[in-house]
């Protein structure tokens, strides 16, 4: 994978080299100030997903620099965190991540949510609060398969 992150910055990948053959839950991380997004989200996905929690931009980087193998990112675009959402996801560009991100947002409608999300490969936008399942369903779009705790046929 070509890289264009800064010299001595690592590059973070999207999913970790196979190094045992056993398969491991997608590790995800969320972003959130608010307790409330952090549970919700929490409750939604914890059955399926290893999920990594952060609660400033800053520190979501240190965390994605520890741990390349992050399968997805969940941002809820209400922190007052000061570097702002932007800062973030073009560190994600600087870093090379290749993996989906989720945006979510209380200043978007069900509907203005739905249509960006129709219209992205890489990010998927929600409204908060979402549909129950709706998180799920965003998840399993963005990695690309049907039920991402079933083993996958093949491998």
């Amino acid at each position: 994978m070509p890289s264009s992150a800064a010299p001595g910055q690592a590059p973070l990948r999207s999913s970790p080299p196979d190094r045992s053959g056993v398969e491991q839950e997608p590790c995800i991380l969320v972003i959130a100030e608010r307790v409330s997004v952090r549970n919700a989200v929490a409750s939604e996905l914890a059955r399926n997903f290893e999920l990594l929690h952060a609660v400033h931009f800053t520190s979501a980087i240190r965390k994605l620099s520890a741990r390349p193998s992050v399968a997805a990112i969940i941002v809820d675009l209400a922190m007052v965190d000061g570097r702002g959402a932007s800062w973030f996801l073009a560190r994600l560009v600087d870093h090379a991540y290749e993996g989906p991100r989720i945006l979510l947002s209380a200043a978007l409608g069900r509907e203005d949510a739905s249509s960006l999300r129709r219209s992205s490969l890489s990010h998927f936008t929600l409204a908060t609060p979402w549909a129950p399942g709706e998180l799920q369903a965003s998840i399993t779009l963005a990695l690309g398969s049907a039920r991402p705790s079933s083993p996958s046929a093949g491998m």
